[in-house]
C-alpha cells in the first residue's frame, strides 16, 4: 500500500505541474511584467 500511495503521490504532484504549466503558458503573455515581478 505505501508503494501505491507513493505511486499516486507522484502522479498527482505531476498532474498538478502539468496544470500549472498549461495556465502559467496561457496566463504569462498577459500578466508576463507581474509574474516577473513576483519571481
Amino acid at each position: 500500500m505505501v508503494i501505491i500511495d507513493m505511486w499516486f503521490s507522484l502522479l498527482t504532484y505531476l498532474y498538478l505541474m502539468f496544470l500549472d504549466v498549461i495556465r502559467t503558458g496561457i496566463i504569462k503573455p498577459k500578466f508576463q511584467c507581474e509574474i516577473i515581478t513576483l519571481e
